[in-house]
């Protein structure tokens, strides 16, 4: 579950390497409508409620973690129904300021190159969110909608098959 003080407005950017040698904690909501990427899938009136902390460990390391609890409307690929897609979305990335520095990483751990001195905070949790959705939609036990009257109208339709027209002359031979 999410830590956090009062609800204050999100910054539009943040200094990751400040951020995180300052142990600042911020938190919020955004819009997903305010989002060229995810708001086709926004709900409303719901906005993605986000965690975010700054911190440095005993190497002195930054990190930024955090979590964001976001709730989209996507469609079901087997029923094409709309669906609710909730999930809460942790992340902890240790910062680094190159992408040559990736290769000495030896524990794994997830890592956020910052090469600039300002993230796009818009631009970071969309990502987030993108890279945390479903490839494929659906919904836990959905049945594709398959009407009776349709069934028999395809069994009607069903060719008869090439053998049972061939006995049907050997039969008529005779």
């Amino acid at each position: 579950m999410m830590r956090h003080p009062a609800d204050q407005s999100l910054p539009r950017f943040i200094e990751p390497w400040l951020f995180a040698r300052s142990r600042r904690i911020v938190s919020g909501a955004f819009d997903l409508h305010q989002s060229q990427e995810l708001k086709a899938w926004a709900e409303a009136d719901k906005p993605m409620q986000v965690y975010i902390e700054g911190y440095c460990d005993n190497d002195n390391k930054a990190y930024l973690k955090g979590q964001l609890n976001v709730s989209l409307s996507l469609t079901c690929q087997r029923c094409l129904q709309a669906m609710q897609w909730q999930a809460d979305l942790p992340f902890d990335y240790l910062l680094l300021r190159s992408e040559a520095q990736e290769e000495q990483i030896e524990d794994g751990r997830e890592t956020l190159v910052c090469a600039d001195e300002e993230i796009d905070l818009a631009w970071f949790l969309e990502e987030e969110v993108l890279l945390a959705m479903p490839m494929i939609a659906k919904h836990d036990n959905c049945q594709l909608p398959i009407e009776q009257s349709r069934i028999a109208q395809t069994e009607a339709e069903a060719p008869q098959s090439p053998f049972a027209q061939l006995k049907d002359l050997m039969n008529n031979k005779e």
